[in-house]
Order: structure tokens, then sequence, then C-alpha cells
């Protein structure tokens, strides 16, 4: 299917349905760029929330083992030195105690008092740093107890019962006593040793706790944001295909269709993005086609129709219809162009009294600008045109397209729409005009032609072969309720004003008579010159009595006529004869109307005479027809 991009329009009136412009949703537009950015919105805060709780985790839990590897490096390191301190201040201890030396006894003092004791209080005051206040007392409980014991030992120094000067037995036993007092104050302080180290080590397995603790929620964590970004991205894949693969699957299927002409269904957009645009595009599309389709089929039986037209009337009513039918609510008129008259006239019907009958009054030919012109003339509802037609001008939106043969205007035709047209309802305007003119400058031509064929040039009147068809037709409509008057008339004297007067002034009475017939006749009667100067008339619905008056009335009026190249009376007589009561056919009137005609002229001429006798009488008649030879051979006397 062929379509033209700019047949996209939508129709004047709304006719294609829901349209780009026009149709709009109750809900926001969302267009497939802005669907993949919500995508983009979701997945990546959704991948980038998992690599932050990843992270996050990681490094916790690499913060928690890093503190549990120093808190119990650490503790183990002060605990060791503590240890070590106690240890080597108890041996010192029990060895001043026990030498018997002084002055062993006086640098082991020394010692401690220099070096072992204030090392001792160095490691528990550094082991005293490391617990955490908001550990609460069992943390700091086995340091005050070992700190206690400490000051204990230091009053047992303090007291003297390091310097025993004698050697008795008595001095002995106080040194096995003290010795076993330093041993037991010892024992016990590092058994507070022991407790630190005890609580330390719990201390670390709950740190070691904790570390799996927050490493399982970590990968708990990690699962969790993992399952979630996994099924959101499932989410939103879901909903792109649900919003996007089935209507292109659908678009895709409507547009195999159009291609293999099978236009009935149309798509049911929805949503408000691309795909909807591209929806109703393809509707627009496919109305478009079957539009441009139907104008062609309407264009094709309008050119076959106007082939078939046998008159003007007829070409110019069916360009009428054919543009009103294209052309939705539009009124035509065909206007023509009389050059002999030099008047615009309508050639298809026109209200009476209404505008356009007022723009037409008197109309020339010129006051039409697309007659002027030659070009189509369009007019809107809008601003008022610099030149303005003075035949529709005032009637609102118009298109007017002249009626061009061969470069010669013969006329115009007139749309007069409910609105403004669309671009191509003027195309099929033009197309329609273009196609309409040749047809209808042959048919003028044809009826001119006939015309000429059928009408005596000097008279005007009909000329005899005319006069014969007329006739029959004439006899075949006739009936007793519907007589068929006939008079048969000629010129009196006509040859002594030809000798008289000349072949010139002949013709001129014989134009006056014809113009005498015209006007004294009625609309519908029918005279014709029968030949030379005899003249043929004939009166439908007109019995004897009434083609009687109406012969009178003909010879009086001729009787009036004055041709100044003819010094003389203008006179004709008239034979009268009506159909069915003198005659049974055409031949038998006429013979009829013509026997009268010799009756008249025997008694004088200047008369009326209609024929006695009845129809068989008529038929005995001798005259012939024009193109038929007399029975006598001879005709009316002049």
């Amino acid at each position: 299917m062929k379509t033209s991009m700019s047949s996209l329009g939508h129709p004047r009136g709304d006719r294609a349905g829901r349209t780009l412009a026009g149709t709009r949703f109750a809900f926001p537009r969302l267009t497939i760029g802005r669907r993949f950015g919500i995508v983009a919105l979701l997945l990546v805060p959704l991948i980038a929330l998992v690599c932050v709780v990843g992270s996050t985790g990681v490094s916790q839990i690499n913060d928690e083992i890093s503190k549990l590897y120093e808190h119990a490096y650490t503790d183990t390191l002060e605990s060791s030195k503590l240890s070590r301190a106690l240890g080597t201040t108890r041996a010192t201890a029990l060895h001043v105690v026990l030498t018997d030396d002084k002055v062993v006894a006086a640098s082991l003092n020394a010692e401690l008092d220099r070096y072992l004791l204030p090392a001792v209080d160095t490691a528990l005051g550094r082991a005293k740093s490391l617990i955490d206040p908001d550990e609460g007392p069992r943390a700091s409980e086995p340091l005050d107890k070992l700190t206690r014991d400490l000051r204990l030992f230091e009053r047992l120094r303090a007291d003297g019962d390091f310097d025993y000067a004698e050697e008795s037995e008595a001095v002995s036993a106080r040194k096995d006593r003290t010795a076993d007092r330093i041993s037991t104050l010892f024992t016990q302080m590092h058994d507070s040793s022991d407790t630190l180290v005890s609580n330390q080590a719990k201390d670390a397995r709950l740190a070691y706790e904790l570390a799996q603790y927050q490493t399982r929620r970590t990968l708990i964590l990690l699962l969790v944001g993992s399952a979630v970004a996994l099924l959101g991205t499932i989410a939103v894949i879901a909903w792109l295909t649900r919003s996007i693969v089935p209507r292109a699957r659908s678009y895709s299927s409507f547009a195999a269709d159009v291609a293999s002409a099978k236009t009935e269904r149309r798509l049911e957009p929805a949503g408000n993005d691309e795909l909807t645009d591209l929806g109703l595009l393809l509707n627009q599309m496919v109305d478009s086609g079957q539009r441009e389709q139907r104008q062609r089929d309407r264009q094709t039986e309008f050119s076959e129709a106007m082939q078939a037209a046998e008159s003007e009337h007829e070409a110019y009513g069916l360009l009428k219809r054919h543009l009103e039918r294209s052309v939705e609510g539009a009124d035509v008129t065909v206007l023509s162009r009389n050059n002999s008259a030099d008047r615009l006239e309508p050639r298809t019907l026109i209200v009476p009294g209404g505008p356009l009958a007022a723009g037409l009054a008197n109309a020339k030919p010129r006051i039409c600008l697309a007659v002027r012109t030659g070009e189509q003339q369009n007019r809107t509802s809008g601003e008022r045109p610099l030149m303005e037609c003075e035949v529709c001008g005032a009637l609102g939106p118009a298109a007017c397209q002249p009626l061009l043969v061969g470069g010669e205007v013969m006329g115009s035709v007139l749309a007069l729409p409910q609105g403004p047209m669309a671009d191509h309802e003027r195309e099929n305007m033009r197309v329609s005009v273009t196609q309409a003119a040749p047809i209808l400058a042959n048919l003028r031509n044809l009826a001119i032609a006939e015309q000429r064929a059928s009408t005596d040039e000097l008279t005007g009147l009909a000329n005899p072969r005319s006069a014969n068809h007329a006739l029959r037709r004439m006899v075949a409509d006739s009936s007793v309720d519907a007589p068929l008057g006939t008079i048969v008339l000629d010129v009196d004297h006509f040859k002594e004003v030809n000798d008289l007067f000349g072949h010139g002034p002949g013709d001129e009475v014989l134009a006056a008579v014809g113009a005498a017939l015209r006007t004294t006749l009625r609309p519908g009667d029918f005279c014709a010159r029968w030949g030379g100067e005899e003249f043929l008339v004939l009166l439908p619905d007109t019995d004897v009595d009434g083609a009687r008056s109406a012969a009178e009335n003909v010879r009086a009026a001729i009787g009036r006529i004055r041709v100044p190249s003819v010094q003389r009376e203008i006179s004709v007589s008239l034979g009268v004869a009506v159909l069915p009561t003198h005659a049974l056919d055409a031949v038998g009137v006429v013979r009829s109307a013509d026997r009268a005609l010799y009756a008249a002229k025997a008694a004088g001429r200047n008369r009326v005479e209609v024929v006695s006798g009845g129809a068989t009488d008529g038929a005995r008649a001798t005259t012939a027809l024009p193109g038929e030879p007399a029975a006598n051979g001879a005709g009316p006397p002049d």
C-alpha cells in the first residue's frame, strides 16, 4: 500500500479517529528512554547497595580481626611482662630473705627497689591501661587483687621483715615464715595474673565470636541484597518486556497484515510513549491509504461516468455530486462562462435569493478570481485576503478551481465547505476539475454543433431536419386528451418581394417572421422554417379552437411587421389541423394543415383556415413532408 507522508495529516472532522496531537492519556508520558532510565535508577542503587553492604561488612570484619589481633597480642605481651616481672621479683625477694650474705641481700634489695618493683608497677600499669572501663569490674578485679597483694609485699618489706642481722634459730624460723608469706603473696599475684590471662582469653574468644557473627551478618546482608537486586532486575526486565515486546509484536503483525492488503483491523495503542505514537501513526497510515484508495476508486468511477455523459447538464451534475462526496459537507456549484452574453452563469442548482445567487446576479466572468487568474483560489476563515472575490468573498471558507481547457478558462467550480478544507481535499478537487474540463468542453462543442445542425441560420428557428424529429416526438406524445395542434403558414406574395426588392430584403422579411413567431408562441410550442417562405408550428395540448386562436395571433403579429427595405405590408396565410381530430399520424396532420393553407390562399390570403373533414379525409391529402415528393408535384400558390 502506497501512502505519501503528506497524506498523514488528520482529515477534517477527526475522521481518522485518534491522532498523534489530539489524543492524550490520563497518565503522564513515559517514553522508552525514560523507562530504561528508571531501570538504571532502580538497578544501580541496588547494585551499589550490595557493594556498600559487602564492602562495609568486609571492612568491619577486617577491623574486628585487626582489633582482636592487636588486643590479644598486646594483652599477651603485657601479661607475659607482668608474669616475668612477678617471677623475677619473687625469686629475688625469696633470695633476699633466705640468704645469709648481707652484701648479697643489700644488692638484691637495691635491685628490687631500683628495677624489679618499678618493672612490676610499670607492667601492672600497662595491664590496667589495656582494660576497657566499659567491661565492668570483672575485667579489673584480678589486677586490683594483684595490686593489693603487691602492696602487702611492699609493706612486708617496709616493716623490716627482710632485715635479719642475727643468725639464730628464731631468725631462721622467721625467715621461713617470711619466705612462706612471700611465696603465698606471689602465688596469689600469679593467680591474679592467670585470671587476667584467662579473662583476656575469654575476651578474645568473645571478640572472635563477634567477628564470626559480623561475618555471618555480612554474608546474610550480601545474600539478601543480591536476592533483592536479582528480583528487582527480573521485575524490571519483566516490566520492560511486558510493556514493549507484546506491542512490538502486535505492531509487526499489523504491519505484515497491511503489507498483505489486510486492512480491516486497527491497532489499539496503550500507554503514552514512542510505541504509542508509532501505533497511532500506523493506524493513520492505513486510514490514509484506504482514503486514498477510496478516492482513486471514486475518481475512476467519476472518470467513467463523465465519459458516458450525454449532455453538459448531466456532466455538470456528475461533477457536482462527485466533489460533494469527496469534500464532506461541502456545497459545490459549477459556473460557466457565457462569452456571448459576457456573463458568469451557474450550471447547477443554487438557492434562489441566497448569498451566492446575489453574488452571481449580472456577474461578469472576470469578477471571479479563479476565472481571472486561471489558478485555484482558497479562502479560509482567518485573515481577510488583500484581493477578495466578488462572487464568494463573503461566503466564508471557500475553494474555487478554474475550468481550464487549452489555456482558455471556460468557467470555474466553487466549493463551500463547512470548515477549512484539508490539503488532500483541495488536491482531489483540482484533479477532478482538471479531468472534467476537457469532457465538458467537448460536450459543449457537441451541443453547439448539434444546435447549428438543427437550426435555420437565417431565422434562428429549427430547420426541417429538427422539425421532422420534433413532429414525430410530439405526435407520439399526443392523445385524445392531449391533442396536437398543427399550423402551416406561408408568406403571401413572397416571390414579388424578392422580385421587387431583392433577396436581401426578402431574407429580412423571413427573419422578421421568425422573430414574430418566437415572441408570439408559448414557451412549450415548437416552430420551424419548413422550407422557403413556409413555416411549421406545433402546439401541444391544443384543440381546434386553441389552434385557430393561436393562428390568428400569429397572423396579427406578422401583420404588424415593418421591414424598412420592403415598402409593403407583410401578411401570411395559415392552415390549421389537429391530431387526432383531422389526422392519425405525423404525415397526415401536416398534409391536413397544408390542405387548409391551400384553402386560405384560394380564399384571398392573409387569413386562417381550418381543415375540413375528419381524420380519414386527412389521410388522403397530397402534401409530402420535407424531403418527400408531393403527390401532385406542386406546392401551395404564392
